[in-house]
């Protein structure tokens, strides 16, 4: 995570924010793509004793409301997909935020937080030679503006990420 977002992501409030303001966008080589329910959301429950996560499947959404505001998209052969909650999965979502609101009103120490993983992915074509760029962002109610969570990260740089590239079944 760059260190020019800490400053926008440290004014999430779990408290305050709202859910159905959470998109999140990857943007991959377009020759990877995220298959149907392989990006989630995994939110960590955290006390002294218990960490417990629980997985949201994100659905993609082609509302230009939820790509407006990313950085524009300068390199060639780079494909961007945007994520966010399902109206069920707000719900979900939403009641283990007021179950960790309570616990804490109730004097526990617990924290909650969250994570955007692409997990399944397809291949679309055969992967270009030289870097592999990857990046996710992220927009709450808070920051107002997608924030970068990971930024150009190289792919191939990364040895059992690229073994799994490799090996990845066609779309």
């Amino acid at each position: 995570m760059p260190l020019s977002s800490l400053p926008a992501l440290s004014r999430i409030d779990i408290a305050t924010t709202d859910p159905a303001v959470l998109p999140v966008a990857v943007r991959l080589p377009d020759t990877v793509q995220p298959r149907a329910g392989g990006v989630t959301m995994d939110a960590v429950t955290m006390t002294n004793v218990v960490t417990e996560t629980v997985a949201f499947p994100l659905v993609e959404t082609r509302d230009p409301a939820d790509v407006a505001g990313l950085p524009p998209q300068v390199d060639s052969g780079v494909a961007t997909h945007a994520y966010r909650l399902s109206g069920e999965d707000l719900d979900r979502f939403d009641a283990l935020r007021q179950s960790v609101l309570r616990r804490h009103a109730q004097g526990e120490k617990v924290s909650l937080g969250f994570g955007i993983a692409t997990k399944e992915f397809c291949r679309a074509g055969l992967l270009p030679p030289g870097p592999l760029p990857a990046s996710t962002y992220l927009l709450t109610s808070e920051t107002g503006r997608y924030v970068v969570l990971t930024g150009g990260v190289d792919l191939r740089a990364e040895p059992q990420v690229m073994r799994e590239l490799l090996e990845l079944a066609p779309c």
